[in-house]
């Protein structure tokens, strides 16, 4: 159950009392919070929270899950110090295991509240959990503070996700009317007067917390920081003193470090915090610490502060956690506060690699990126935190952000004063540009960082060096690159790094890919073997090994190696870093076109705050995947992701991949042509030898083009045909000089060349009905070979068609019946409505023909484009068509039908798809000339 409303409107209350009564009727009841925090979030610290209660509830199932799952060890307490790096899905599964375990014994609700405070782990822990359900009676309960999340908000896509999931149930708790509002005023304050109380209704809005906070301040307070002022006022100096403590401490405290901080004697703390619970501002809990009941609470009394009393508490905090293990960041944040910059530096440092040890990286660079706030007159210290935080950015797939922290720091490294940190961070720099499509060089970069360590033999030179191999192989400038990889492993050999040298080997391997692929395939299936070659380099083999194999067609095989890349790279803590995000988008693609739509959908589901441009990389294949599937997309979804495309072709290459076919479904002539072109601009930009990108552009584009032209949404042929002539002439060439490489390039090609026979029938030039046949049986057979199932199911359909048009109806069907299972397998809409259409014109043709005896009646085009609005519709769909031609929404749609609005807009999609139309109008028109509609 997620739980959403605004601050104050009782999500807490609602949820403890759920707990109240759970725990009455005998269910085990455990809870975490999120907290707010200035910085980054600890990773998973809701359910460290949850499983220390557990580890003190019952022990016995957490020490079993553990023995099973040992990286559940990350989150349990005083023992993640010193353990290995944990991987965040094993870790989820762990605590997927635990939960699963406890409520064997007894039925298990697990609270996790303030989610929109919560670190990314803990998100995409939940998302798992919350996918993937139990087998024994456990229910997990989340709140948000919906009022809180903006547009940019990172907790906004996970949400998005959670309403999407069947196991999920959402209430959203909106403002009370007047009539419980009143009850609750009566509840807390007797029964004033109503006037009394009837000014505190208006006053309070429907917000229960405002309404209590009114009535308990005397109902004559101003806005809620001078309510609760007056009511610190009420309190004498030790409960005033214990509450601002816990304001500044930012979360529940425990009972001996408020003694602390305070100062105050055993009898005394106690008198203040039971004055304290008793005005309603803190609330115990089971551990011996205390939390504000309400989280506004906290914020009000902090925001009070005079600068002086907050100053002097956040150094009793520092004081008091000085030597305490897992509390860097506290320790860092209330360092920066009372000016002591050096120690929030070195606090924050060490905070960041405890959240990369277990795969906080997002946490990890917000951590890292403040200590470079506190680091002063320190440039070679600045350069190294900087390379940190620049790494943790490449793992979190913030590509951007990365380079722009490291030009930023470059400024800042003087040649002669820091010539090494200088040589690193150039080095990084060098290897972003060879991933970045930027038409800055590389090679200087690297040139002038190779030069700065010469003479030097240790590590920092060694990964300088690397850094140039990479570079030079990136640039193909092979007899460079082989030399600087024998210095490497002479290198490396002497400094004793076998862990290199085996990656090196990898790099070598790489080289020879593009000129020798299946000497380059001997070499890193060999380099695998060797158990010195570390994760990164297994990461980068698999990698390769997948592209060599997609490039040859075997795409089975393909996906297989991927597949170990993306296990690699989770077990690395990057998924969506370098190779990382690779290995994930590839092998997500990859088992798209092997029809394994549901695998694709998991790889390809990017997180929540993933970054641009790598989000767009995402994004635009799971809106591939949709365009297959006949899902709606909003067609603004990749507009963002386009500003990114001169940084990387290959985004601009998936972007509109995506919207050709989305465009298209939508009649947008103009926008589809705008994307083809610049798309294909910024391709050849980048990519001067590119070949497939652009025949398998072409290729769709022209597809598009038919069925536009088909649909009469295209009315002048000559605005794409120039762009389909100039494809197939490009095309044809680089056949003829046989550079096109590898079995997927050449299905393209075939398809291209069919698709180019569909557009002019289509634009009404006569084109060879037998030759249209051969030229859709040469694609069939091109992405049967791969394979790559949809794209051979839509040939298929296409070959049916022709075969119908060439008057071969009987050979025909078969073809049909296999794209129809292979369609409905799949689950592919708009391929199924294309069968119909096929189906319905054939049926009508016939009619036509024995109808063909009475002198009044014309024979009828038994052309597909020429019935569009003869497709027989199934009753549900005619009931949809029926309201949206009366101006419905689909939400209108779904309350009138008493069904999901996801089921109408798949309805919706069949209607266009079997009618031809573009859009929802266009498709009423034809319904009521066809009959269809009164």
């Amino acid at each position: 159950m997620l739980v959403n409303g605004d601050a104050g409107i009782g999500k807490s209350r609602l949820v403890a009392e759920v707990a109240h009564e759970a725990a009455s009727a005998g269910h085990r009841v455990v809870s975490g919070h999120c907290i707010a925090l200035s910085g980054a979030a600890q990773p998973w610290s809701p359910v460290v929270e949850i499983v220390e209660q557990l580890e003190h509830e019952a022990p016995e199932a957490v020490a079993d899950a553990a023995a099973s799952h040992p990286d559940l060890d990350a989150l349990r307490s005083g023992r993640a110090k010193g353990v290995d790096a944990a991987d965040p899905g094993q870790v989820a599964r762990a605590v997927h295991a635990l939960l699963t375990t406890v409520g064997e014994e007894r039925p298990l609700l697990v609270v996790v509240e303030d989610i929109h405070w919560a670190d990314s782990s803990s998100r995409e822990l939940l998302t798992l959990l919350l996918t993937r359900g139990f087998r024994t009676p456990v229910t997990v309960v989340v709140t948000c503070r919906s009022d809180d999340l903006h547009r940019r908000h990172p907790a906004q896509d996970a949400l998005a996700e959670w309403h999407r999931l069947p196991l999920v149930a959402t209430l959203d708790l909106r403002p009370l009317a007047a009539e419980p509002m009143h009850a609750l005023i009566r509840d807390l304050a007797g029964t004033p007067d109503a006037g009394a109380r009837q000014q505190v209704v208006e006053r309070a809005d429907g917000n229960p917390f405002f309404a209590e906070q009114l009535v308990l301040g005397g109902g004559d307070g101003g806005d809620l920081s001078r309510l609760l002022r007056r009511r610190l006022e009420r309190l004498d100096d030790p409960a005033r003193q214990v509450i601002r403590a816990a304001a500044v401490a930012g979360r529940a405290v425990q009972h001996d470090l408020l003694a602390q901080v305070t100062g105050l004697d055993d009898d005394a703390l106690d008198a203040a915090l039971d004055q304290a619970i008793e005005q309603h501002i803190l609330v115990p809990d089971t551990r011996e610490s205390y939390g504000f009941r309400h989280a506004l609470l906290g914020e009000t009394v902090s925001d009070d502060l005079l600068p002086g009393a907050r100053r002097r508490l956040h150094r009793a905090w520092l004081t008091a956690l000085d030597g305490r293990p897992g509390v860097s960041a506290d320790i860092a944040r209330h360092a920066a506060a009372v000016g002591d910059l050096t120690t929030a530096a070195d606090a924050a440092v060490a905070a960041a690699q405890a959240a990369e040890a277990v795969g906080g990286t997002r946490e990890a660079l917000q951590l890292y990126e403040d200590a470079l706030g506190w680091i002063e007159d320190d440039p070679g210290r600045r350069g190294r935190v900087a390379l940190a935080a620049a790494h943790a950015a490449e793992l979190a797939g913030d590509q951007q952000r990365s380079r722009d922290l490291l030009e930023e720091v470059l400024a800042e490294l003087d040649p002669q004063q820091h010539p090494v940190e200088r040589a690193l961070v150039l080095s990084e720099m060098a290897v972003w540009l060879t991933i970045l499509d930027l038409p800055e060089d590389p090679g200087p970069l690297s040139q002038e960082a190779v030069r700065l360590v010469a003479g030097r033999e240790d590590d920092d030179a060694l990964q300088v060096m690397h850094a140039r191999l990479q570079t030079l192989a990136s640039l193909k400038e092979h007899d460079a690159a082989y030399q600087v990889a024998d210095e490497i492993i002479a290198l490396a050999e002497r400094l004793g790094r076998p862990e290199t040298r085996a990656e090196v080997v990898v790099d070598r391997a790489r080289i020879l890919s593009w000129r020798e692929p299946e000497r380059s395939y001997a070499g890193l299936t060999e380099a695998l073997e060797d158990p010195a070659l570390p994760l990164t380099g297994r990461l980068r083999a698999r990698l390769r090994l997948g592209l060599i194999d997609r490039g040859a067609g075997r795409l089975v095989a393909a996906y297989e190696q991927l597949l170990d890349g993306v296990r690699t790279a989770d077990a690395l803590h990057r998924p969506y870093g370098p190779y990382g995000m690779e290995v994930r988008l590839h092998g997500g693609r990859t088992a798209m076109e092997l029809g394994r739509w549901d695998e694709a959908e998991q790889l390809l589901a990017p997180p929540d705050d993933l970054p641009q441009p790598t989000r767009g990389f995402f994004e635009a294949a799971t809106a591939e995947l949709s365009a297959y599937r006949g899902e709606d997309v909003p067609l603004d979804l990749l507009d963002e992701a386009r500003a990114w495309w001169p940084h990387d072709a290959l985004l601009a290459v998936g972007c509109v991949a995506a919207m050709t076919e989305l465009l298209g479904r939508a009649g947008e002539v103009d926008r589809l042509i705008d994307w083809v072109r610049y798309g294909l601009e910024v391709v050849d930009a980048s990519w001067p030898s590119a070949t497939q990108a652009f025949v398998r552009l072409g290729a769709l584009a022209t597809g598009q083009g038919a069925d536009l032209l088909a649909r009469g949404a295209l009315t002048e042929p000559d605005l794409l045909r120039p762009m389909v002539e100039d494809w197939v002439r490009r095309a044809d060439a680089l056949d003829a000089a046989d550079e096109l490489v590898g079995g997927e390039s050449r299905a393209w090609r075939a398809r291209l060349q069919a698709e180019q026979h569909r557009f002019l029938a289509a634009a009404g030039e006569d084109v060879d009905a037998a030759d249209v046949v051969r030229r859709w049986e040469a694609s069939v057979a091109a992405f049967d070979a791969l394979p790559h199932v949809p794209e051979a199911a839509r040939s298929r359909v296409r070959l049916a068609v022709a075969l119908v048009h060439a008057g071969r109806a009987a050979e025909a069907e078969p073809v049909a019946d296999e794209a129809r299972r292979t369609a409905e397998r799949l689950g592919a809409r708009p391929l199924i409505a294309e069968l119909d259409a096929l189906r319905a014109s054939v049926e009508q043709a016939e009619s036509a023909a024995h109808a063909g005896d009475d002198p009044g009646t014309e024979p009828e085009d038994d052309s597909l484009a020429a019935h569009p609005a003869a497709t027989p519709l199934t009753p549900r769909e005619s009931e949809v068509l029926a309201l949206v031609a009366q101006g419905r929404t689909n939400g209108q749609v779904a309350d009138e039908l008493f069904i999901s609005r996801k089921t109408v807009s798949v309805h919706v999609s069949n209607v266009l798809a079997k009618l031809g139309a573009a859009t929802r109008g266009e498709a009423a028109a034809l319904a009521r000339e066809a009959g269809l509609l009164p």
